[in-house]
């Protein structure tokens, strides 16, 4: 029973990941007009909501390699989320989405889908002066992933956004994040993890963008907690796509000591001919 679950929720992962590549490729002809701003590739969420009727996927590629308790190498992709814009203050997001390869040194490799996110942004306020734009996450996470990434639970996240645009073209972010994790697929527990994350970015030109973060988790059940900066560039092709390059390390030994990323980011523009 157990294998048979496991391969419905891959076989579903799949799925989606298939319906996602086949959206973009139709929807890759639809002309937008104003630079896209994306939830990627800090960990910081951004106060932006697209535009009602517009569609955006933002996606990529990620290596981690940890040393502390043995080698393991871990491989992401391609971490695809999308969102969907429903009104001036809300929009739609579905997340999530990765093949992970597990590759412990020694070990035996290991490759599974991982848990779907689903979930709405919601835009509280408007910057004024030094008050910050804020908005709100809130999502629950399905227990669609392989047996060795999946928590077993249906998990609720929320996260609380702040955002100032400063001076010189530069940006500030922060976020406090919020779940309720499920200790794993044998238990009916859980356990709080706080997320706190920073973001610095710079407009370097119209095109070109750089940040640095700190990101952190504190768990509830005395675990060690990961804490790690990391840093990286944008840039813009055009008013509807976006490349990215990140990297970063862990300051505890309960984060990945190393990893390196990049991805795209593509916007279609009012879908519904609005």
């Amino acid at each position: 029973m157990k294998k048979r679950e496991e391969t419905n929720r891959r076989k579903l992962s799949r799925r989606f990941l298939a319906a996602y590549f086949v959206a973009i490729l139709s929807m890759a002809g639809t002309v937008a007009a104003e630079p896209l701003v994306t939830d990627r590739p800090d960990q910081t969420e951004s106060t932006d909501i697209i535009d009602v009727g517009s569609f955006q996927a933002e996606g990529g590629f990620l290596y981690e390699r940890e040393t502390t308790g043995g080698h393991v190498n871990t491989s992401a992709v391609p971490q695809l989320l999308v969102r969907i814009g429903a009104t001036e203050f809300v929009e739609f997001r579905i997340g999530g989405a990765s093949i992970i390869l597990t590759s412990p040194e020694g070990g035996k490799d290991s490759t599974d889908g991982s848990d779907m996110e689903v979930g709405a942004k919601f835009r509280l306020s408007r910057q004024e002066n030094w008050i910050p734009e804020t908005a709100v996450i809130a999502a629950l996470s399905i227990p669609t992933g392989g047996r060795t990434v999946t928590s077993g639970g249906t998990d609720p996240t929320g996260i609380l956004i702040f955002g100032w645009d400063l001076p010189r073209d530069f940006g500030l972010g922060i976020n406090f994040g919020f779940s309720v994790p499920t200790d794993g697929v044998e238990s009916n527990s859980r356990h709080f993890e706080f997320k706190p994350t920073i973001a610095l970015g710079i407009h370097i030109t119209d095109r070109l963008g750089a940040f640095v973060e700190y990101f952190g988790t504190v768990i509830s059940e005395g675990i060690s907690d990961p804490h790690s900066f990391d840093g990286g560039f944008t840039y813009l092709v055009n008013d509807d796509f976006q490349l990215d390059i990140s990297g970063g390390g862990g300051v505890t030994s309960a984060a990945a000591d190393f990893s390196v990323g990049f991805g795209a980011s593509f916007r279609f523009r009012n879908l519904q001919g609005t």
